[in-house]
């Protein structure tokens, strides 16, 4: 699932419908983007989404963050 597709979308939808998001955030990732002649590089899209999230719609974690809550 991309970051910026799937990930975003199920994000804001939950967190609209008023569940509480916890979004992992090394277990998805994205693809560059291309917008005209400008090459957006997939580690900056990821980023940007995670951080237009955080906060908002989700708390984003690390994956070893989640595990060592559910010890």
């Amino acid at each position: 699932m991309q970051t910026h597709m799937c990930v975003e979308a199920a994000t804001r939808h939950g967190a609209d419908l008023g569940y509480v998001i916890v979004l992992v955030d090394d277990a998805c990732a994205t693809r560059d983007l291309k917008f005209g002649e400008t090459v957006v590089p997939a580690k900056a899209v990821h980023a940007a989404v995670l951080a237009a999230m955080n906060g908002t719609y989700a708390k984003v974690v690390a994956a070893a963050d989640v595990l060592a809550a559910l010890k």
